[in-house]
C-alpha cells in the first residue's frame, strides 16, 4: 500500500542520514588519526604518485610532495643506502608495497631540508579496498637519535673493553 511504501521510504531515508553521519564521523576520527602521527605517513596511488601526506613531511623536508612521483621524492631528500649508495628502485619499500608485498623495517639515509642526513626506517603496506589494488601507505620514522645512541654505546663498550684488557696486562 502507499502507506507502507511511505514508511519504508521515510525508514530508508532516516537509515541513509544516520549512514552519511557515521561515514562523516569516520572519516573525521581517520583525519585527526593521519594529523597526529609523529612519524611521517604517505599516501600513494598505484602509480607511485603521493596522493596524501601528513604535516611533518613539509615541516621536516620543507616541501610538499603531494602530487608527485616516487622517484622525485626520493631525489628531492637524497635518499640512499645507509653506506650512501644509490637505491635500487624495484627493491624500495613503495613499490614492494604496489606489488602486493609487506615491508617493514628498511633503513634509508635522507636528508632533511636543513641539509642533516637522517636515518628512517621505513614501511609500506599495500592499500586495498575490495581486495584491489588502490595504492600503498608508508611510514617513515625518523631513528637518527637512536642509531647515534646505539653508535655511542658501541664506543664506549670498546673503549672500555680495551681499559680493561690493559688495567689486566698490567697485573
Amino acid at each position: 500500500t502507499s502507506q507502507q511504501m511511505l514508511k519504508d521510504g521515510i525508514r530508508y531515508a532516516i537509515e541513509r542520514k544516520h549512514n552519511e553521519q557515521s561515514l562523516v564521523a569516520q572519516q573525521a576520527q581517520l583525519e585527526a588519526i593521519f594529523d597526529a602521527q609523529q612519524d611521517i605517513v604517505l599516501l600513494y596511488d598505484p602509480q607511485r604518485t603521493v596522493r596524501r601526506v601528513n604535516h611533518i613531511f613539509q615541516e621536516t623536508y620543507g616541501f610538499d610532495p603531494v602530487g608527485m612521483p616516487l622517484e622525485e621524492i626520493i631525489a628531492q631528500v637524497h635518499c640512499r643506502t645507509l653506506d650512501g649508495q644509490p637505491l635500487v628502485m624495484e627493491s624500495q619499500p613503495t613499490p614492494q608495497a604496489l606489488r602486493g608485498k609487506r615491508v617493514a623495517g628498511a633503513r634509508f639515509l635522507v636528508q632533511n631540508k636543513d641539509g642533516r642526513d637522517r636515518v628512517v626506517e621505513t614501511s609500506s603496506s599495500p592499500l586495498l579496498v575490495a581486495n584491489d589494488l588502490a595504492g600503498s601507505v608508508t611510514v617513515w620514522h625518523d631513528i637518527t637519535e637512536l642509531q647515534e645512541m646505539r653508535q655511542n654505546l658501541q664506543e664506549a663498550n670498546e673503549a672500555l673493553q680495551k681499559q680493561t684488557a690493559e688495567l689486566e696486562a698490567q697485573t
